[in-house]
């Protein structure tokens, strides 16, 4: 397990945000509607061979996921953004982006920790924000995994930490970045640049 601790301010947070590929306003494109086969609907950007389900966690709006997602897509990946996450709609998300999708394997983005409890079977988790308990980790697959979750947060912080010594699997990192932010949050204070730039790296590391 490893641990990065970003330590940057507003100014450079900004500019990451623009080095990772965050679009500014006039940048950003229309997200299209896809209905998936529970009969839910989710948001795509983008298109290539590696996929990204993104799950907001319960009370968040999907929309204040586009900065991340749009970062995601202009890598050449294509990103579902669920609308209702459930159990269900994970399931169709992945087989939406592996069949009419055209991706050849799937990762997903979780934000809080019931979506990560139901993120299972990925190509690779990114989680965001996940307050598991210790117990939970070894329920988790192996497949590689990276918690963030904001420094100044205690209660994420030091679930991120714990989480990435305990999960099973030889590929696992904790990040903290810069502010008190949960979940979609972080998106809004300084560690915004520092979230961004390590879920397309991280991304990048396996498509």
């Amino acid at each position: 397990m490893g641990v990065l601790r970003a330590a940057v301010g507003m100014g450079l947070a900004a500019a990451c945000l623009a080095a990772c590929g965050i679009p500014g306003p006039s940048e950003v494109s229309s997200a299209q509607s896809v209905v998936l086969a529970d009969g839910t609907s989710a948001a795509r950007f983008g298109t290539g061979d590696y996929g990204v389900v993104l799950i907001p966690a319960a009370g968040e709006d999907p929309a204040d996921w586009q900065p991340l997602a749009e970062a995601i897509a202009q890598n050449r990946m294509i990103v579902l953004v669920l609308d209702v996450p459930s159990e269900t709609s994970i399931t169709a998300g992945r087989a939406w982006l592996l069949g009419d999708g055209g991706a050849q394997r799937v990762a997903v983005v979780a934000s809080g920790g019931d979506a990560v409890r139901l993120a299972n079977g990925f190509d690779q988790l990114i989680a965001l924000s996940a307050d598991l308990a210790s117990s939970e980790a070894s329920a988790m697959d192996v497949e590689p995994k990276l918690f963030l979750a904001s420094e100044d947060d205690p209660l994420t912080a030091d679930a991120a930490l714990r989480l990435a010594d305990d999960a099973p699997g030889d590929w696992n990192l904790a990040n903290l970045v810069p502010g008190s932010g949960v979940g979609a949050g972080i998106l809004d204070g300084p560690g915004a640049g520092d979230l961004v730039s390590a879920v397309v790296t991280r991304l990048n590391e396996r498509r």
